[in-house]
């Protein structure tokens, strides 16, 4: 991902720390950049030299160790400047058209071989500089027109003027002179410059190119995350999924066990019930063989009937064997079909009992009726043992089911969440960028209108210049009052001085 090079701003935090090495060389380069446009490209590798001393200094970087470096590398270039105060002080000269020996103005009334060229002029390219150079070479230097008729002048204003006149061609003379030697000498910088500017071009290519394997590096990076991360994703979703397998293959397990178990406790019951039948038929066996002969229909009947719940119970065992899978379903039924078959078999053995206590001698009322709530009681214990392992079973099957659900709503609300905290992660990442170019723009509006702002200084300050030379030529050729005269007492001392000298010579 390309992210937008743009210069610091006063929004960013004044300490930058925990940059990476990259993230270090580009704010090096971006800094070296700035300062080099800013106080010349000849100083370019002075400035690169100690903003690199400056980075490998300091480990965090602020803006005040950053104003500090440039207020040094500007006191630097400044001594570098002084260096060749002569050069300036001509090129001053020329620039503002005012001499520095007698500050004499032009007024716009100079001959034309005396008119200056603009430093845009002057930094064409070579050819026309040769050609530039030859014209002036041969051309001969005209001789001032103006005389010493200036000193028969009346007017004290127009004897000056022309005075300073007479001085100003005559550093004009030497200035043409000196001008030759400073083509010259302009178009050996113009050449150093083109080769300084051929150095800058290929050093700006050699980092253009740089840069951009840097961002592919960057780029590669971030896929091979991007890949890792889809892996890391997908590593997750079949841990996710082999869990879920897991747990449900641990479920039919449980199941079957706890089928197992329901199996092994049914035998185990029915077999107490087998061994409690069959003790209470050898005890009626053997109570009822010194009983009548009207008992022994009775035992008869009891014995047919002991046989039918015995074959209903194996029934009933081989039923539940087959039809485990609807155990949950058919318990109900089932239960309320054993309730009626006990009600039945009980209602029967009343009667039997009945017609049997009306026939067996009153002794032998005590002893039925004790094997009647003895009968009573291990029925009401069966039936709440019953009541009760159903009732366990429902509330495990509740518990699990519950504890499933719990853990299906945990594992959705983590996704949710991790969903989104990545959204959130992607909409800080957006506005970062967002708040970037806003950024951007505004520094780039700023310094338009910053330049706007010098134009007009620029041009307020011409006018003014203009205006005040428009006054200046106004008021050249009125007589001098008092306080003019008192200002201009060393040049008319110098004009009566000239006067004299030349009257002497005539003498």
């Amino acid at each position: 991902m390309m992210y937008p090079r743009k210069p610091p701003t006063k929004d960013e935090p004044k300490s930058r720390k925990n940059l990476t090495q990259f993230q270090r060389e580009e704010l090096k380069r971006a800094v070296a950049e700035r300062l080099s446009k800013k106080y010349g490209i000849n100083n370019t590798d002075l400035i690169f030299g100690e903003v690199a001393n400056y980075m490998n200094e300091h480990q965090n970087i602020t803006a005040e160790g950053l104003k500090n470096l440039e207020e040094n590398i500007k006191a630097q270039t400044t001594n570098n400047k002084n260096a060749a105060p002569i050069r300036q002080d001509d090129e001053e000269s020329v620039k503002s058209g005012i001499s520095k020996m007698s500050g004499a103005s032009n007024f716009d009334a100079v001959d034309k071989y005396t008119q200056k060229k603009s430093l845009t002029e002057i930094n064409g390219d070579a050819k026309s500089e040769a050609s530039k150079t030859k014209k002036l070479q041969g051309t001969q230097i005209k001789k001032p027109e103006n005389d010493l008729g200036f000193l028969d002048e009346e007017n004290e204003w127009a004897a000056i003027y022309k005075y300073n006149r007479f001085l100003y061609d005559k550093e004009e003379e030497m200035k043409k002179i000196k001008k030759l030697e400073q083509i010259k000498q302009i178009r050996r910088d113009l050449d150093a410059q083109v080769e300084e500017k051929k150095k800058i071009k290929d050093y700006d290519k050699k980092e253009s190119e740089g840069y951009s394997k840097n961002m592919q590096i960057q780029m590669e990076r971030y896929d091979e995350k991007e890949k890792e991360k889809e892996m890391q994703l997908q590593l997750i979703k079949d841990m996710e999924k082999a869990t879920r397998a897991k747990q449900i293959k641990d479920n039919k397990q449980r199941r079957r066990q706890e089928d197992k178990q329901q199996k092994q406790l049914d035998a185990y019951l029915m077999q107490k019930v087998k061994e409690e039948l069959e003790a209470e038929q050898q005890y009626q066996t053997f109570k009822r063989e010194h009983q009548a002969q009207v008992m022994k229909k009775l035992l008869q009947e009891n014995e047919e009937r002991k046989e039918r719940l015995r074959k209903e119970a194996e029934q009933e065992r081989q039923e539940n064997i087959q039809l485990m899978d609807a155990y949950c379903r058919l318990i109900a039924e089932q239960e309320q079909e054993r309730e009626k078959n006990i009600k039945e078999r009980e209602h029967k053995m009343k009667h039997y009992q009945k017609l049997a206590l009306e026939q067996v001698a009153q002794e032998n009322e005590d002893k039925l009726g004790q094997m009647e709530r003895r009968r009573e009681r291990y029925h009401q214990r069966h039936e709440k043992k019953l009541d009760q392992m159903e009732l366990d079973q429902k509330k495990k099957i509740k518990d699990q089911k519950h504890f499933m659900k719990d853990y299906l709503f945990k594992q959705m609300a983590e996704k949710d969440e991790r969903k989104r905290k990545e959204k959130d992660q992607f909409n800080e990442q957006a506005v970062i960028w967002k708040k970037d170019n806003e950024e951007f723009i505004k520094f780039e509006e700023k310094k338009k209108i910053d330049k706007q702002g010098v134009m007009n200084t620029y041009a307020s300050t011409l006018k003014e210049q203009m205006a005040d030379n428009a006054v200046l030529k106004k008021t050249a050729l009125q007589a001098m009052n008092e306080n003019e005269t008192l200002l201009n007492k060393r040049l008319l001392q110098e004009l009566d001085d000239m006067r004299d000298q030349i009257k002497k010579k005539q003498q």
